[in-house]
């Protein structure tokens, strides 16, 4: 997937808001995180919860406890996974536990 250019007016606009140098970094982290998607293949929470067969709730105790692959944080609070190091954890791992 390509990077994104916004149209002049969206970039007039985030210029406007936050400066240049705030407009320019804005467009340079969504073409980071169009990246990520594509390239990486990040899974978020209800994707992990779907693979291991429980709540987006577990998959959060389980991030939280340090028991699923260190998490990448994608915008504030929400969390994604490299689909890799997702895959290659749960290869090695038993079956979790329903509780």
């Amino acid at each position: 997937m390509s990077q994104i250019e916004p149209p002049e007016s969206r970039l007039l606009q985030l210029t406007s808001l936050c400066g240049p140098e705030g407009a320019r970094a804005i467009v340079e982290a969504v073409n980071r995180l169009i990246s990520m998607f594509s390239e990486e293949q990040v899974l978020g929470t209800r994707e992990v919860a779907e693979r291991l067969g429980v709540s987006r709730k577990i998959v959060q105790r389980l991030a939280a406890s340090g028991e699923l692959p260190k998490p990448i944080r994608i915008i504030g609070n929400r969390l994604g996974w490299r689909k890799s190091d997702f895959e290659k954890w749960l290869a090695g791992r038993p079956p979790i536990a329903r509780q």
